[in-house]
């Protein structure tokens, strides 16, 4: 009997072998056990960025009381993440349930023409011109969802058309706020000058990359949970003999075996390092998408985001920074125990996610009762995130900005003995705040500074990158240079010479840094006018400042016309509407600048510290005119100081409310923000209730004040996202205490007073 039995045994166990060996044979010679599975579907439009499918679940004739739902991939994955196999299939669920499904497939970049050159723009338009078109098929507002980047595509395509078209945003596992998702908790601080300082170990390999291979993102992801990767191979040998069991999981074996992974296009990459990890743009707002600038704050449809609780890859932190961004949408979340991939594949997936989203879409569209999971978890106490350390920030009072800026330096470095924020605070200070205050201490009267070539060298050091933004426009660095350029041959071309003092009467906008900074390119003088003087005030100061030529802005230039008796010219506009310009004023819009032939002498921005590089006029009590002569050196002592004083670095938005022709505005504001390298938002004017939306929309970091000009913020009505703002700091001179106190209290911000 117990011979038998073993002989038995020997037997099952050679048939399991014999099994094993001959499903792993065809493994090796065929590379797989079944067809591939795949959901059968329609490809409704294609172009060299994606191609938008939409599945034969119903007939279309029934589908058109059917909800849309168009899903959204990541970058790094195929849109089969959707449809991997028939027993976890999103895509056969949805159907099931009568959804509209659509799915837009960006394809393997890296087997497509000019597929590695894709930026993050190109995507995000993809999206948007998808929603579009569903729309216009389905004539009703879609449902768009998207897993991991695809979720942040979702938020950053509703955002870009102001949630136009939508009747939902649904996420899975999407982080917003890359600073919350450091392997260990760390204030916002200490994350931020540890991911850019990474990005500055990696600049020159990334620059060179022309992208991420398909084979590493796949290599990535399975390291983020080897534990996971190792039950899966054991798995998979302990099945080796079960054929069924195989062909089961044969989709998902290929697919994280590296089938559904594709290359990252290098620019795409780039941007999203640079703009959404190093500057965090999607918590703060202010990102940049075809030259608009967008913040999440202009979200207003439903969102409904899904996080992981066990997600190594987007921790929930990361993800539910949703909640905070999205100030003005209805937020809910729904929580799984799963890790990234298990909230979109895997049964965990099939019996929880997607059910709740046919819910979910069924109860925002008017047709049924909230999800239950969402009802379950409405009714428990939310679970808490770890708390990032709090850290108070350091008031100073100086004398002015240098030395405010050295004490700065001195006690950062004294700091680096220190741990946590102070640490990264001292290397920041070492990093930038530094070299600002070795360059103010170089400059003696014959050396080569100025506004105009300050800013050649940002467009030649970092062209594509962000200078001023402008009514939800954002320009460029080389943009701004180019511009500059052109109005130097104009300025030529009527006759301005170095040396010539010319009157500027201007509102705040991008025209009004160009001609002061052409001015200042060839040597010649701006003389800045206040556009609020009445007319003998406005004569008294054009014959206080010697102007030769005037020149305005179309709002303007009747004014400029009247009060000047020389020559007088228009610049600048409503761009895309009609210009009125008045008899007898000069249109310097007109001007060709590829006709106009430069002096032979010309070298541009050749002015010296000592050379004159701008007049500002202010009005004493008695409303008389002064004019105070403003050098290259006090314009670079201005603009190095405000600096290193505020620590502005690239992923900074200097926010300006203030009147350009105010020293506060062209020297600290501009100055400060051009020196160091950060954006600079223009604001046309200050109006306390528009204030806190733009500061949102530009994702403003740093706002600079004159006198009492914050007593209007706090006196305004309390509002419940009062402390949800990017602003970090307020500087200038001029704040009462009060005043001082209550900002801090109330917006959770920074104050820093000094003299200017």
């Amino acid at each position: 009997m117990a011979k038998r039995k073993r002989r038995s045994a020997l037997g099952r166990t050679l048939k399991v072998l014999r099994r094993s060996y001959a499903n792993a044979a065809e493994i090796v010679r065929v590379g797989r056990l079944t067809a591939p599975h795949r959901t059968a579907y329609d490809v409704v439009h294609s172009d060299r960025m994606y191609s938008l499918r939409r599945y034969e679940g119903i007939e279309r004739d029934e589908a058109v009381d059917r909800v849309p739902l168009l899903l959204v991939p990541p970058l790094m994955v195929t849109s089969e993440i959707y449809d991997m196999s028939p027993d976890v299939s999103a895509v056969s669920y949805l159907l099931g349930q009568g959804v509209d499904v659509w799915l837009i497939d960006f394809g393997a970049p890296e087997q497509i023409e000019g597929g590695m050159k894709r930026t993050l723009d190109d995507h995000v338009r993809a999206c948007d011109d998808a929603i579009q078109r569903v729309r216009d098929a389905c004539d009703r507002d879609v449902h768009l969802a998207g897993y991991s980047q695809g979720g942040m595509f979702c938020y950053q395509a509703a955002a870009y058309r102001r949630t136009e078209g939508l009747a939902s945003i649904i996420t899975f596992g999407s982080p917003v706020d890359i600073r919350k998702n450091t392997p260990v908790p760390m204030s916002d601080q200490v994350a931020e000058k540890l991911i850019g300082g990474l990005r500055t170990v990696i600049e020159r390999p990334l620059n060179e990359l022309e992208g991420l291979p398909g084979f590493l993102t796949s290599i990535g992801f399975k390291m983020v949970s080897p534990k996971k990767e190792l039950q899966q191979v054991v798995d998979f040998v302990a099945k080796l003999h079960d054929r069924q069991a195989l062909e089961k999981r044969e989709t998902r074996r290929r697919f994280l075996g590296g089938e559904g992974f594709v290359a990252w296009p290098g620019p795409a990459l780039r941007t999203f390092i640079d703009e959404f990890i190093v500057a965090n743009r999607m918590a703060s707002g202010g990102f940049v998408i075809d030259g608009r600038t967008v913040t999440l704050a202009d979200l207003t449809c439903p969102i409904h985001f899904f996080v992981g609780l066990t997600d190594d890859i987007a921790k929930p932190a990361a993800v539910r920074a949703i909640t905070g961004a999205a100030l003005n949408a209805d937020v809910r979340e729904v929580g799984l125990r799963a890790g990234h991939l298990g909230l979109v594949v895997g049964s965990k997936a099939l019996a929880q996610t997607w059910p709740t989203v046919s819910g979910w879409m069924r109860w925002v569209d008017g047709g049924g009762e909230l999800p239950e999971l969402f009802r379950e978890q409405e009714a428990q106490a939310p679970i808490d995130d770890i708390d990032d350390v709090a850290f108070d920030e350091l008031d100073l009072d100086v004398e002015d900005f240098y030395d405010f800026a050295t004490d700065a330096v001195e006690e950062a470095v004294k700091s680096l003995g220190r741990v946590s924020e102070d640490v990264s605070s001292a290397i920041d200070t070492l990093r930038w705040q530094l070299p600002r205050l070795s360059r103010l201490r170089k400059i003696r009267s014959d050396t080569l500074v100025s506004l105009g070539r300050e800013l050649a060298q940002k467009a030649e050091e970092m062209p594509d990158a962000t200078f001023f933004l402008w009514k939800g426009r954002a320009f460029s660095y080389a943009d701004a240079d180019r511009r500059v350029d052109a109005i130097v041959r104009g300025l030529f071309e009527i006759g301005v010479k170095p040396g010539d003092r010319v009157g500027v009467l201007m509102r705040s906008r991008p025209t009004y840094l160009s001609i002061v900074a052409a001015l200042n390119r060839m040597r010649a003088t701006a003389v800045l006018l206040s556009p609020e003087m009445k007319r003998a005030s406005l004569e008294r100061a054009l014959s206080v400042g010697q102007v030769k030529h005037l020149i305005a802005d179309p709002e303007n230039v009747r004014a400029a016309r009247d009060a000047f008796e020389g020559p007088v010219f228009a610049l600048g506009g409503p761009y895309g509407a009609a210009r009125e310009i008045p008899d007898g004023v000069g249109d310097m819009e007109d001007i060709d600048p590829a006709k106009v032939h430069l002096p032979p002498d010309y070298e541009p921005n050749a002015g010296r510290a000592s050379d004159e590089a701008m007049i500002l006029l202010t009005a004493g009590r008695a409303e008389e005119p002064r004019a105070a002569r403003i050098t290259n050196r006090r314009w670079a002592f201005s603009a190095l100081g405000a600096a290193a004083g505020a620590s502005l670095d690239p992923n900074d938005t200097v926010y300006c409310v203030l009147p350009l022709h105010h020293a506060a505005g062209i020297l600290v504001s501009v100055g400060g923000a051009l020196v160091g390298g950060s954006r600079l938002a223009l604001g046309a004017r200050f109006a306390p209730e528009h204030f806190w939306n733009e500061a949102r929309r530009y994702g403003a970091t740093v706002v600079f004040y004159a006198g009492e000009m914050c007593r209007a913020l706090v006196d305004a009505p309390p509002e419940l996202n009062d402390v949800k703002n990017p602003v970090r700091l307020f500087a200038g001179s001029g704040m009462r205490r009060d005043v001082w106190e209550r900002l801090q209290q109330r917006f959770k911000v920074g104050v820093m007073e000094f003299y200017a």
